[in-house]
């Protein structure tokens, strides 16, 4: 931020009066979605989309504005790699943008998308080792999941990466994290840990802490500390700020969500172990590419290349229901398959319906984070990748106002996604 001030001197008694205004300067990279795609399979660059579904207050509505390889254009070439995961983060001004391919870390600075650092210049400890496989963010803090360990970086304090939490487990990619916790006893996130099969919490600590075992189970649906021979396909906050996991048999085709209670306040009373939905039964639930949970409602949505399914967890007998697409003919184009779907979780406004008010159409908004999936698709013949906005007018259904889908086309293969804050 800027101070400007102002110094008002009344010359009849030389008192003086005093106004100061914080001024913040931003560049014409503001709010939105930063797209990060790849044309040729081996590179990626960083694209933002600019518009009323992503940006607060934006006026030109029917004009969106699209900046297109944006990394590429300030830094001379692509990102070396095929981007896994972006993230966007500002804590006290501290402002980055962090893209992970498989085997690599780039920071830029969001103002002008000029290269920052990258792998080993991010950590305070240099790895030898740098395969990421997800991020996401905490409360002032971001998370990453490298070498199959979880990593933090507490943007409250530095800006480089701790070593990771230690302790004899693996994480595969995701993890579940509460973004509005902050003092607990325990971190506010779990994580799958892949080797033993068993759930474990996050740290408070920043600094090369051990995970936290659950304990010893006493009562609930499940016990946290032996889930059994699966694998976590997904992971997220969900209803009611719990944490709710996606998980498959290894040996067999049998899906459920598991659900672990996040309201204990850091309190593990070893009845962690909420609730289990078995899925099997959900429509072409083994087609799945892409789950989505939310913590406004008790649905699960999975897609798989060509449809768009909501399951109502609240049901008796977890109805599941087609949402996208449901009117005659389909919206995608010929050859166009989806190949991700996330739920917004930026800023920005959701075009539910419209009204007439004294003879002018007024659109019913709400704001858009949790109320927007974010649907890509990809056309392997015009190599064209698509971002979709399909808004969610029934919460607890999942009823998708179809009318008022918006299409953002022009990319290449489209892999990650992630809302670019103020």
């Amino acid at each position: 931020d800027y101070t400007l001030s102002l110094t008002v001197t009344d010359k009849s008694n030389g008192l003086q009066y005093y106004m100061y205004w914080k001024v913040f300067v931003s560049s014409e990279f503001g709010e939105g979605l930063i797209v990060a795609d790849t044309k040729n399979g081996s590179t990626s660059d960083l694209n933002l989309i600019m518009a009323n579904e992503f940006t607060e207050g934006f006026k030109n509505e029917g004009k969106d504005i699209i900046h297109r390889n944006l990394y590429s254009q300030s830094n001379g070439e692509e990102i070396d790699g095929v981007v896994c995961g972006v993230y966007y983060g500002n804590v006290y001004n501290k402002r980055r943008i962090t893209a992970i391919t498989p085997n690599s870390i780039v920071r830029l600075n969001p103002l002008d998308y000029q290269f920052m650092d990258r792998d080993g210049d991010a950590f305070f400890i240099p790895m030898e080792k740098i395969a990421p496989a997800y991020i996401c963010n905490g409360y002032t803090s971001e998370y990453l999941v490298i070498n199959k360990k979880v990593a933090i970086l507490s943007a409250q304090h530095n800006t480089k990466y701790g070593y990771p939490y230690t302790g004899d487990y693996e994480v595969k990619k995701y993890i579940a994290v509460d973004p509005s916790t902050y003092y607990n006893s325990v971190g506010g996130g779990v994580v799958y840990d892949e080797k033993h099969n068993r759930f474990l919490w996050l740290p408070y600590f920043y600094n090369s802490s051990p995970m936290v075992e659950c304990k010893a189970f006493a009562g609930g649906e499940f016990d946290p500390n032996n889930v059994g021979d699966k694998t976590c396909l997904f992971a997220d906050l969900g209803n009611l700020n719990d944490y709710y996991f996606v998980m498959k048999d290894r040996q067999a085709e049998n899906y459920y969500i598991y659900v672990v209670d996040g309201n204990t306040g850091g309190k593990d009373n070893g009845m962690l172990g909420k609730h289990i939905y078995n899925i099997s039964h959900c429509p072409k639930i083994g087609q799945a590419v892409a789950y989505v949970f939310s913590p406004l409602e008790n649905t699960l949505y999975y897609a798989t290349d060509s449809e768009v399914y909501a399951v109502m967890l609240a049901t008796e007998n977890l109805m599941t229901e087609l949402r996208y697409p449901t009117s005659a003919g389909n919206p995608l184009a010929t050859g166009e398959k989806i190949t991700s779907l996330e739920i917004h979780k930026g800023d920005g406004y959701a075009t539910l319906g419209e009204r007439t008010e004294e003879g002018k159409v007024v659109k019913d908004q709400v704001g858009s984070e949790y109320r927007l999936l974010l649907m890509t698709t990809y056309n392997e013949t015009s190599k064209e990748g698509v971002v979709y906005t399909l808004p969610i007018k029934n919460l607890g259904a999942g009823v998708i106002a179809e009318n008022y889908v918006k299409r953002f086309g022009g990319f290449g293969r489209v892999l990650a996604t992630y809302p670019q804050g103020k």
